[in-house]
């Protein structure tokens, strides 16, 4: 697989929307050593936050529009939007 770098200013901008999300940037970072999809099964056991943080953090990225969320209750899932927020 060949390895494609991503423009400076790009990726620059990337990192600056990431650190505006603040708390959320955390658990983006989580989401993203799992894979371009994790469930929230997944994330709340490695995440280590109540459910009322958990879901208020997971609002705040799909708000953004860096993950979209698929399905609902134990059976959702987050994808991130490109593979390069990932």
């Amino acid at each position: 697989m060949a390895i494609t770098s991503i423009p400076d200013s790009l990726q620059d901008s990337l990192l600056a929307r990431l650190d505006r999300l603040g708390e959320a940037k955390r658990l983006a970072q989580l989401g993203a050593t799992i894979g371009r999809e994790f469930t929230l099964q997944l994330i709340r056991a490695i995440a280590d936050l109540d459910e009322t943080n958990l879901r208020r953090l997971i609002s705040r990225l799909t708000s953004s529009e860096l993950i979209f969320s698929k399905g609902e209750g134990e059976n959702q899932t987050f994808v991130f939007k490109h593979a390069m927020i990932q």
